[in-house]
């Protein structure tokens, strides 16, 4: 006691290691857990107006619109998929049955059909809306 008053000194700060170990070890418990990623919302498909054949995929809130553009091809249905109102991608699509082809990241490192394909693939089946919705 200090004329009257008392004196408090502060607890030590924890050691930032520890603080930083204790993270990692909750981290790490987080990423043992079997978290199964939630489903994708399904898709529709849908032409939208414009110039040419415009093609949109939606998924939820996303949407992804593709001006299109056919090919000439030795097998299947081909297409030029230009992505309209985003970034700068151009894929090439062709549509053959189980040797089906797109050159997408998706399709080839995933060795998967890729949303391009599904689209197109819905176009010529028929199975596309018509105009916005």
């Amino acid at each position: 006691m200090v004329g009257g008053a008392v004196l408090v000194t502060p607890a030590p700060l924890a050691n930032p290691r520890q603080v930083e170990s204790a993270m990692a070890t909750l981290s790490n418990a987080a990423k043992r857990r079997n978290i199964r990623p939630a489903e994708p919302a399904p898709e529709s498909y849908h032409l939208s107006s414009g110039a040419g054949l415009v093609l949109e995929i939606r998924r939820g809130y996303q949407f992804w619109l593709y001006a299109a553009r056919p090919l000439a091809s030795d097998y299947g249905t081909a297409f030029h998929l230009e992505r309209a109102g985003g970034p700068a991608e151009g894929y090439d699509v062709c549509l053959d049955g189980a040797n089906s082809s797109c050159d997408c990241p998706d399709a080839t490192y995933r060795q998967r059909q890729c949303k391009r394909q599904r689209l197109l693939a819905a176009y010529l089946a028929g199975d596309v809306k018509g105009g916005a919705a």
